[in-house]
């Protein structure tokens, strides 16, 4: 699926009484912490995958994905955007995604003779590898590639869709989610090289 800026746009100005509302109830705190909240719900997930319970460590984890951004919407509410902020911000997705999917290889099983962390760490890194490359590439041609295979919203969105689906199909189903999660990311990493090769 690819992720066209324009259209991203058009859905976030079609949103934006969403984001307003958002960032005007929960202004009570700042940006910055409530990045710093948003991360907690990551080890408190974290902690739940490596316990095996799937269906607690779920819930933590779309609580995380929530509160990724009401960041934004209180910066955005409270005119208080900095770049500290977005260095934050993107520092703790990037952590938080590592850290979610590593401690989900402490709940899935071994696949075809490997340790399920070998399958979770490769996704961890390939996932974490496509804003690298982005950011990169970003900087040294002065902006983005606009249009992604599979973005942040994409990814968080399989892991939340591999966990739910995990939970009734049991533990086994995780490895090989953790494969194609693995693969789509890895062809977006090339895809984007692909991109910036062209200019």
């Amino acid at each position: 699926m690819l992720s066209d800026k324009n259209t991203d746009e058009k859905k976030r100005e079609s949103l934006k009484w969403l984001t307003t509302a958002v960032g005007e109830k929960l202004s009570f705190l700042s940006p910055n912490t409530w990045t710093v909240l948003s991360f907690a719900m990551v080890f408190i997930a974290a902690g739940f995958f490596i316990k095996g319970n799937l269906a607690l460590g779920l819930v933590s984890m779309v609580a995380f994905v929530l509160a990724d951004g009401v960041d934004g919407a209180v910066a955005k509410y409270r005119n208080e955007k900095t770049r500290f902020g977005a260095l934050l911000d993107h520092s703790v997705d990037k952590l938080g995604e590592g850290i979610l999917l590593v401690s989900i290889g402490f709940a899935a099983l071994p696949l075809w003779g490997m340790s399920a962390f070998f399958y979770a760490g490769i996704a961890a890194w390939a996932s974490i590898l496509i804003s690298a490359i982005d950011a990169k590439g970003g900087e040294a041609w002065g902006n983005r590639v606009k249009r992604k295979l599979y973005g942040r919203v994409e990814r968080m969105g399989m892991l939340i869709a591999m966990i739910g689906l995990a939970i009734p199909l049991g533990n086994a189903f995780i490895s090989p989610a953790l494969v194609v999660f693995t693969a789509v990311s890895l062809i977006t990493c090339f895809h984007l090289l692909w991109h910036y090769a062209k200019r």
